[in-house]
């Protein structure tokens, strides 16, 4: 059915929803704009970041701390030779497990025994050019930490008597220390870096601001070595030698921070 609706009440309706058009379109325009004039501030802050470096300090901090190891590392490997890999690697298993169990029964702990790398590879001869294969060799390296150096003894006794080798001996940090000491490093570093940055800006008659970045040379830690194997093989009372009344002395580690401020 046909029904008559007055031709000033389309009016107002066309006219409500163009009201309501337009308001959504000046919403999404103040929005872009806003976004906009973020964006340009934003770049023209850091532009004259980079244009004005003169708005910027920046100083590096360094901190240096005595410290004494406490640990012994006894560094050795087992080497075994044969026709086929697997027997190179049983006879290595073997070995290695004779020197584990001499540790453990001269009261070292099983879990300061650690294995640091096992490989199997052919073992290859080059002569006149031509490449010989001679078998099968197997490597196993590993370590032991001791809380003293008086222990020392009593590993390379149980490595070279059941055919093992001495690689090297370090007096180092445990994992423990390292921590304390680099924490300590660093916030010290830190501290001295900004009372160089401090100092400057002073003698520039300004005021530091906020800070800009930080970057850290972390912290700077190397063993102490105290013994290395001269040749394919040494006995024991030559590597005991090396070692005898070495007591451990302290050592340097250092950090290094550097820092950027702005300044007032």
């Amino acid at each position: 059915m046909f029904r008559f609706r007055p031709k000033h009440l389309n009016n107002f309706k066309y006219k409500l929803v163009f009201f309501e058009f337009m308001e959504k379109s000046v919403k999404i325009t103040l929005i872009i704009s806003a976004v906009v004039l973020l964006i340009v501030f934003g770049s023209l802050s850091f532009v004259k970041d980079i244009l004005a470096p003169s708005d910027t300090i920046s100083a590096v901090g360094e901190a240096r701390l005595n410290v004494e190891p406490d640990l012994t590392t006894v560094y050795f490997f087992v080497e075994t030779r044969a026709e086929k890999a697997e027997e190179a690697k049983n006879q290595n298993n073997e070995i290695f497990e004779k020197i584990k169990t001499s540790l453990i029964v001269n009261w070292i702990d099983k879990d300061k025994i650690r294995t640091e790398q096992f490989n199997v590879n052919e073992d290859v001869e080059w002569r006149d050019g031509e490449r010989i294969f001679k078998g099968f060799i197997a490597y196993h390296y590993a370590k032991v930490g001791l809380d003293n150096i008086y222990q020392a003894s009593k590993v390379i006794d149980a490595v070279i008597d059941n055919n093992g080798r001495i690689n090297y001996i370090n007096f180092e940090l445990s994992q423990e220390k390292q921590s304390e000491y680099k924490s300590e490093a660093l916030k010290l570093a830190s501290k001295d870096a900004t009372r160089k940055a401090e100092a400057i800006a002073s003698g520039l008659d300004r005021r530091l601001g906020r800070l800009v970045s930080v970057e850290t040379d972390e912290f700077s830690y190397n063993p102490w070595p105290i013994y290395a194997a001269r040749g394919v093989f040494e006995e024991a009372a030559v590597v005991k030698q090396a070692v005898t009344d070495i007591e451990p002395s302290k050592k340097e580690v250092s950090a290094r921070v550097a820092v950027k401020y702005k300044i007032k």
